[in-house]
Parts: C-alpha cells; sequence; structure tokens
C-alpha cells in the first residue's frame, strides 16, 4: 500500500471494477440464433466458422448458396512462399502449371471447387514480393498461360492500388497516370494468357474491370470473351454487376437484370444465389443514412447470402436503436467477411454501450484489435470493457495503445494512470504516467489530481503544487473531484 496518500483517504479511483451483473438476454426470437452464432465465433478458420454460422431466420436463400459462398473464404494452397519455394527446384515451374491447371480444370467440373482458381490468384497482389514471384514463374515457364496472368494480376493490381479508392473528382492526375502506366503493362500479359489458355476466365474478368475504368471497348471485349466461356461464373457475373450500377453508365434496371441471369443459373453454380438481393438494396446503400432502410436492407440479405447487404441492414438498425437485431446483422456479415474491423467494432460498441453485454462485446473487441493492433478507438473500447468483466490489470495495455491518438486519448491516458492507482502495484509507473499526462493536457483538473495522487504517495516535495494546480482546475460538477477537494483541504500548503 502506497504511503502518504493513504493517510487522506485519496486511493481510491474514478474507475469501475469487476462485478456480477445480470447478462442482458436477447429477443426471444434472436436467442437461438445468437448462440448458434457465439458457438461458431469459437471457430478460427474463417470458411469452418462460416459454414458452421447460423443462417439468417427468414432467409429465401436458393439452396447450397451460403456453403457456396463460404468457399470464398478457403485459403489458396499455394501462398507466395510456397510458390518461391517450388521455384527453387528445377521442375518447380512445370509443378506450378500443373497445379493451376487443375484448379482450372475442378472449376469447370466440380461445384465444391467452383470459384477457386480465382483465389489462387488473389495472392499476386501490389507488393513487390508478389511482382518478384511471378517474374520468376514466367521466365521460368514462358509459354505458361497461367504464369502471363500472375503478372498481369501482380500489375493490374499495382495499378489499383496507384489509383486509390477515392471518387475520380478527388483523384490527383498523377494517380489515374500511374494506374494507367501500370494497366498498360498488364493488358498484354492477361491477353497473351488468353491466347494461350482461352478458358482461363481469370484474365477476362480481371480485363473487365480495368475496362470499367478506362475503355468500354476493352470491357465490352472481355465480358463477351468470359461470357463464351465461362458463363456460370460468380466472378464473371458479380463484375457484370458491378458494370450495371448506376455510378458505371448502368441503371437499377440494368442491375435486375443481371441478378435475373444469375438466378437463372444458380443450379449451375449455387454461389450467384450470394447475388440475389443486390439489386434489392444497392440504390438505399447511395443514402448517407440507412435508418429508414434497414427493413430493406434486411429483406435484401434474406434474398442472398452476402456480407455487404447484412452490414447494411445492421448499421441501419443501429441508427434506428434496435441494436439487437444490428448485432444480429452485423454478426452475418462477418459471417462472410470475418476480417473486416469494423464489423467487429461497431459489433462490440453496441454490445458494450448500448446492449450491456460486456463479456461479448470483449471477444468481439478482441478480434477487431487483433485485425487492427493500433487502432486507438478499439483498445479504448476494449478497456472499458475489459475494467467491467476482468479489471484494471487486463485493461491496462490496452489503454496504454489507446492513449497515443483519437478523440479519446485522453480520457484512455487517465484511465492508464488509474490502473496505477487501483491495483497499487507499481508506484514508479504511476509517477511516470501522471508526469506525462499533466505535461500533454496541463489544464485537465483530472490529471492535476492523479499527479497530486502519485506524488503525495512518494511524499514527493512537489505534490504541494500539484495539490494547488488540482485545486484550481477541479471541476465542481466532478463528485469525485468535490470529494477530493475535501480530503485536500486538510493538507497543509
Amino acid at each position: 500500500m502506497w504511503g502518504c496518500a493513504l493517510a487522506f483517504g485519496l486511493c481510491g479511483a474514478a474507475m469501475a471494477q469487476p462485478a456480477a451483473t445480470e447478462v442482458p438476454l436477447p429477443p426471444e426470437e434472436w436467442r437461438a440464433y445468437f448462440d448458434a452464432a457465439l458457438a461458431a465465433d469459437e471457430i478460427e478458420e474463417h470458411e469452418a466458422r462460416c459454414l458452421a454460422y447460423p443462417d439468417l431466420p427468414g432467409h429465401q436463400w436458393a439452396e447450397g448458396a451460403a456453403r457456396a459462398r463460404c468457399a470464398l473464404l478457403r485459403p489458396p494452397k499455394y501462398d507466395l512462399d510456397a510458390m518461391s519455394g517450388l521455384l527453387e527446384q528445377v521442375d518447380g515451374a512445370a509443378r506450378l502449371d500443373r497445379e493451376f491447371a487443375t484448379l482450372l480444370e475442378a472449376h469447370y467440373g466440380e461445384i465444391a471447387q467452383r470459384e477457386q482458381i480465382f483465389l489462387a490468384y488473389a495472392v499476386f497482389d501490389e507488393t513487390p514480393r508478389a511482382g518478384e514471384v511471378a517474374q520468376r514463374w514466367l521466365q521460368r515457364s514462358p509459354d505458361s498461360a497461367y504464369a502471363h496472368a500472375a503478372l498481369a494480376a501482380h500489375r493490374g493490381s499495382a495499378g489499383w492500388k496507384a489509383r486509390g479508392g477515392a471518387y475520380a473528382a478527388d483523384t490527383p492526375p498523377e494517380r489515374f497516370e500511374q494506374m494507367g502506366a501500370l494497366f498498360a503493362q498488364a493488358l498484354p500479359l492477361y491477353a497473351r494468357a488468353l491466347e494461350l489458355e482461352p478458358r482461363l476466365s481469370v484474365a477476362c474478368v480481371k480485363l473487365m474491370a480495368i475496362g470499367r475504368q478506362s475503355s468500354q471497348t476493352l470491357e465490352d471485349g472481355a465480358t463477351g470473351h468470359c461470357l463464351s466461356v465461362d458463363p456460370d461464373s460468380y466472378h464473371v457475373v458479380y463484375e457484370m454487376l458491378v458494370r450495371a450500377q448506376p455510378r458505371w453508365g448502368g441503371s437499377d434496371d440494368a442491375m435486375r437484370q443481371v441478378v435475373a441471369y444469375a438466378q437463372a443459373r444458380v443450379d449451375r453454380n449455387p454461389m450467384l444465389g450470394a447475388l440475389a438481393g443486390e439489386a434489392v438494396g444497392h440504390r438505399p446503400s447511395l443514402e448517407d443514412h440507412f435508418g429508414p432502410f434497414a427493413d430493406t436492407f434486411a429483406a435484401a440479405a434474406r434474398m442472398g447470402p452476402a456480407g455487404g447487404l447484412s452490414r447494411n441492414a445492421g448499421r441501419g438498425y443501429a441508427r434506428r436503436g434496435d441494436y439487437w437485431q444490428a448485432v444480429a446483422f452485423l454478426g452475418q456479415s462477418s459471417r462472410f467477411w470475418p476480417e473486416r474491423h469494423e464489423l467487429f467494432f461497431d459489433r462490440g460498441m453496441y454490445l458494450a454501450q448500448e446492449i450491456g453485454h460486456q463479456e461479448w462485446a470483449v471477444r468481439d473487441l478482441r478480434k477487431a484489435a487483433a485485425l487492427k493492433p493500433d487502432d486507438a478507438a478499439t483498445h479504448h473500447l476494449l478497456g472499458n470493457a475489459l475494467v467491467l468483466t476482468e479489471g484494471p490489470l487486463a485493461a491496462r495495455p490496452h489503454y496504454r495503445i489507446a492513449r497515443t491518438g483519437g478523440r479519446n486519448a485522453r480520457s484512455s491516458h487517465e484511465q492508464y494512470c488509474q490502473t496505477f492507482a487501483v491495483l497499487q502495484d507499481d508506484l514508479d509507473a504511476f509517477l511516470d504516467c501522471t508526469e506525462a499526462l499533466v505535461v500533454s493536457y496541463p489544464e485537465n483538473g483530472e490529471g492535476w489530481r492523479m499527479r497530486a495522487w502519485a506524488l503525495l504517495s512518494a511524499n514527493h516535495l512537489d505534490a504541494h503544487h500539484a495539490v494547488r494546480r488540482f485545486r484550481a482546475l477541479a471541476d465542481p460538477s466532478n463528485a469525485f473531484h468535490e470529494t477530493t477537494l475535501i480530503q485536500f483541504a486538510e493538507i497543509p500548503l
């Protein structure tokens, strides 16, 4: 126990403690769903978690659509390191060619392996490492359609990265120039890949997307090729659906036509069933506030298993104050988008702050923190939830991160210091923490209250100065400050 401050009753802190509280129960109609969802959330592997997750109550999904959509979460057979190691072997490039040829055959011949060839090419992103591996593959197998497509995918990804995600009006011209230069390098590689293997629809889908950004002639030609060789592919139809959006020159009616095309082919590729609600949910997704459209998004999400529609429904219900439904639909979205930080952050926030289910909030916020380890807002919320469930020691490392930035930086810094005050386990750390707090926020009364507390506990000569600063800056409307002022009145200065 710390010395001087105890004599004045200053070792209490404005920090909640773990307590046995009644766990809030969801509405009866959602309880079985949430029980199954919580069990599924314990599964780490994405596809297995997705398969274990319950379907939305009242859905009208096509048979097998959810299972097929979950298959998009399957990890590719080869990552870049495995490919690089294989290319070191004498026959490594030939083996890669055979593996990708097998994937292509399975894409056309086995429903369970549909679209996996597209996932195999997802590893060829904009990174230099991806470019280096693709270049080596092409050097060792110069007549390989698959190697050509790999290097093209890398350069195309680099082009999209150069462009960025802002609207065209907000994108500097030099970014478009960089994008165009990289696309120009990708185009002949994709074209050569299709010459060597016309059924490699990965290549024509990528050309469709590049054409959507830069050339309708290219887009039309690539779309025609894709439809001639792979008319039932989810990726082909999804790119057609993007093209049909009004922002790309399409219309609501054009989107409905693409959705009808997809639904007519669900028996050949169940994954197409995931697109069933996209035309219904697109127009409301352009609105600034989703609250008035929550039911529309929910209805669309019940038409087909889609991460975006469920996310929008969740945000709409949160806007309306229906937080249990918000949690339900955000969870369904995370089923298909398990690496989206904002889904776990938002769900954790609603659980902690609106519903009061701190234990569940901790689970979601820990996932959010794992996805964005340096996000101050996530660590602030997680610290608050942990204080209530596991205590200040568990919360401390999260407050330490959260105090470094964001709109809750000062509050997190205060909470971080309070963990030392409550636990009284490290006086030196308490002194360092409060010193940094008053330096960062010199007009903060709470900082000076804790600084005085720390210095009094250490019998430090500067304690009197800190007490005077607190007296000058204390908030008279804060009951805790009022109590401390009474205690400090007994201290001779």
